[in-house]
């Protein structure tokens, strides 16, 4: 197993829509609602966000009053609303995290198929994350999206911020234009999971170790440490490690091991230092291949991948891609944050599927590896650290030291490991 770095971020924000109308009846019955929602962020880090709408009576009876709207876990600012009548009275109503923006029309648009055409803006810069070499932006899933009938988002962000690391879900189109990145949206990609995307190609961080080592045998034993190591994602630089290890050997799946020798009843503090660089993608090693012996290895049935099972194999035959595993993965797990703490027993893929509800990484990545290997994909378990600025995420850090596990898989056309993350 590979002890890595890595950084992730994410933001939770709902936006819903509520239609004041006359009588009290289903929106989406009264009215045919249209959105060309624009997100546009600024390269000081501002995000605008400008939503046109359009909303057409679908019967002679019922016209639109007001808009409104709330957002969780923010404060927009420089809101503006206008119609083709001019500005519209904005009414800001703010409580503990909680906004809700109040449009009053400047008139009532009457008549069955006639339309009411208004546009409101604000800015938001708590969906636009800086830190260090990358920016990252998480946009809202589409509340209540049985009742628009059509909605496009674009995101716009200054070329400034580097090239892609990654965009979830693929645009609908992207384009260059005028300094700027634009990328849009439909209604059918984005109404239940949003937007997640991140620029720049790299990121650093200082990192700081401790680990806490004790021989509580009567004997002089050997213990080892796993230390970051280089590898297709990230390189290390090391700045102090102390007190400095007898040796550093390399196992069979590239970890660094540092050796220590502790006397008997010992117990020593290793610190280690250091810098890491992570990329977003992994770099190229097109000479690399794996061997019989690796193929054979990262293939077997092991503990807590129990790949001769008639479960899993049946799994595999079913899914035989890593992306259909992934998403078999996420679909019928998950997460059990009752668990998530020091000790707790590892159930493994076959433990997992009699109890699906009760995830954590752990039976994520076993249950992935178990699938990819009895389908004769070449995978494997990476451990290493989450990092992220949410605060809704932070609170699993303050239970304990959290290690987070995920998988990699041999992709043998691009002759490199792929991490992948289903938790």
């Amino acid at each position: 197993m590979k002890k890595l770095l890595i950084f992730f971020s994410f933001l939770l924000i709902y936006q819903c829509l509520n239609i004041l109308i006359s009588t009290p009846v289903q929106a989406s019955a009264e009215f045919s609602t249209d959105y060309n929602v624009l997100y546009e962020a600024s390269k000081d880090g501002n995000f605008r966000i400008t939503q046109d709408v359009s909303l057409t009576n679908k019967l002679s009876n019922v016209y639109v009053t007001e808009y409104s709207f709330i957002i969780e876990r923010g404060k927009p600012t420089n809101i503006y609303a206008r119609d083709e009548y001019g500005p519209l009275e904005v009414i800001s109503e703010i409580e503990d995290d909680t906004t809700k923006i109040k449009v009053k029309f400047n008139r009532e648009v009457v008549g069955k198929g006639k339309t009411l055409n208004f546009s409101l803006s604000y800015d938001f810069p708590e969906l636009l994350t800086h830190s260090g070499q990358i920016w990252e932006v998480v946009l809202p899933k589409i509340s209540s999206a049985s009742e628009i009938d059509n909605y496009k988002l674009t995101l716009k962000v200054p070329s400034s911020f580097g090239e892609q690391a990654y965009i979830s879900p693929r645009p609908k189109s992207e384009i260059t234009e005028s300094g700027y990145q634009i990328f849009t949206f439909t209604k059918d990609q984005i109404a239940n999971i949003g937007v997640v995307a991140a620029f720049g190609q790299f990121q650093v961080f200082d990192f700081n170790l401790k680990y806490h080592l004790s021989n509580q045998t009567g004997n002089t034993e050997k213990t080892k440490i796993a230390l970051p190591p280089d590898t297709n994602y990230q390189k290390i630089s090391y700045r102090n490690i102390m007190p400095t290890p007898e040796d550093v050997e390399v196992d069979e799946d590239g970890n660094w091991l540092g050796i220590y020798l502790l006397k008997a009843d010992e117990k020593i503090d290793v610190e280690v230092s250091g810098q890491v660089k992570i990329s977003a993608y992994p770099q190229s090693r097109p000479t690399e291949v794996l061997s019989p012996t690796e193929v054979a290895r990262y293939t077997k049935n092991q503990p807590y991948w129990e790949i001769d099972n008639e479960e899993i194999k049946s799994l595999a035959q079913k899914y035989q891609t890593p992306k259909e595993i992934h998403d078999f993965v996420v679909q019928i797990l998950s997460y059990d944050y009752s668990r998530v703490r020091a000790g707790v027993k590892r159930l493994g893929a076959l433990g997992i599927l009699g109890e699906p509800d009760r995830a954590i990484c752990m039976e994520y990545t076993d249950l992935f590896v178990a699938i990819a290997r009895a389908a004769g994909i070449p995978a494997r378990e990476l451990n290493g650290f989450a990092y992220t600025d949410n605060p809704t995420l932070q609170p699993l850090s303050l239970v304990q030291d959290v290690l987070h596990a995920w998988p990699e898989y041999w992709d043998d056309e691009k002759k490199t490991w792929i991490q992948i993350d289903p938790t």
